[in-house]
């Protein structure tokens, strides 16, 4: 049998007088403490025309090295870096993310909506304005479009039924004034919902909420209901919160003569006469419908229709004086608290 230790023996002595090596291990070891990485050059005492015996000296030395502790690397980023990555990672702003949001999105579904969503990122959704939003897509503004035709067709099926003996312009009418954003806007304040819509500082500092940003977060919600608990979950919400207000639209159609008193209020407060413009009409000869709103100078007020000019323009002036009296509420509410 071959003694192979001592022939490796052989072969390392081979080498180490070659290249003018150390003759035992300790020495070895001493240089190395002594010179540190310096001993990573291949040039020290080799010489270059003997390839094969430099690559022998230089896998001689590698093993030695493999003691060498690495060199410490941090286990993480400053806290600085960590703060950028985290602003540069956060999730979306549909994303639930804190405790007292949690908190803040089971309050509204137990003590206003009395809907439990499943879908709570959608709630958000359906509160979140665009002020504070990153995106316009992360805000409510396409679940408002949707809304408000949910809450249409659910508000013109309930029409149809409770009144059957009503022609398509008096139905019409009333459903301009049930889904008017007066109407939305003040069903919001009812139901306490301004409470919860996250908006951004600017507009979360005033003591009055717009309009238009009320009747919004309404139309949101039932969008939102209808995409979590399907259509018969929006109707049950819809007419608990509508019902009294068809009714309402539909007593005030006789005895007020709403043109009268919106001339009355602009003239006034405004300094300016009303005018009535035409927007639309529809429907045969024999049963046209209209569609008007009230115009007070430079503004524009919500539109109505009727089965006659003359009716639209009354439901016109309605919507103008409902707008114009909840304004007039706003801006004098807060000196009323002082």
């Amino acid at each position: 049998m071959v003694d192979h230790t001592e022939n490796e023996g052989d072969a390392a002595a081979s080498s180490q007088a070659a290249v003018g090596q150390p003759d035992s291990d300790q020495e070895v070891d001493g240089e190395h403490a002594e010179a540190g990485t310096d001993d990573l050059s291949v040039d020290d005492g080799i010489d270059d025309s003997e390839p094969k015996r430099a690559a022998a000296a230089v896998k001689r030395q590698l093993p030695k090295f493999a003691d060498v502790p690495p060199i410490p690397v941090p286990s993480g980023p400053s806290d600085s870096q960590s703060k950028k990555s985290a602003e540069r990672s956060a999730p979306a702003a549909t994303a639930v993310e804190t405790e007292s949001e949690a908190d803040r999105l089971n309050s509204v579904c137990d003590d206003v909506l009395e809907y439990q969503f499943q879908d709570r990122e959608l709630l958000k959704r359906c509160l979140t304005h665009a002020s504070i939003a990153r995106t316009r897509l992360q805000s409510n503004e396409r679940l408002e479009f949707l809304g408000d035709a949910i809450m249409g067709a659910i508000v013109c099926e309930a029409l149809y039924l409770r009144f059957p003996q009503h022609p398509e312009g008096e139905l019409t009418r009333i459903k301009s004034i049930v889904v008017s954003r007066t109407t939305c806007a003040k069903v919001t304040e009812q139901l306490g919902l301004q409470n919860y819509i996250f908006l951004g500082k600017g507009l979360s500092a005033n003591r009055q909420i717009p309009q238009s940003i009320l009747a919004a977060v309404l139309e949101s919600v039932v969008a939102g209901i209808y995409l979590d608990g399907g259509m018969e979950a929006a109707k049950e919400f819809v007419s608990r919160i509508i019902t009294s207000r068809i009714e309402s639209a539909a007593e005030s159609a006789h005895g007020e003569n709403y043109k009268s008193m919106l001339q009355q209020l602009a003239q006034k407060s405004l300094g300016a006469t009303p005018v009535y413009r035409l927007l639309d009409e529809k429907g045969p000869d024999h049963s046209k419908c209209f569609n008007v709103s009230a115009v007070i100078g430079a503004r524009v007020f919500p539109d109505a229709w009727g089965p006659s000019k003359k009716e639209a323009e009354q439901t016109a002036a309605q919507l103008a004086l409902q707008e114009l009296e909840t304004e007039a509420a706003e801006k004098n509410g807060p000196s009323q608290d002082d």
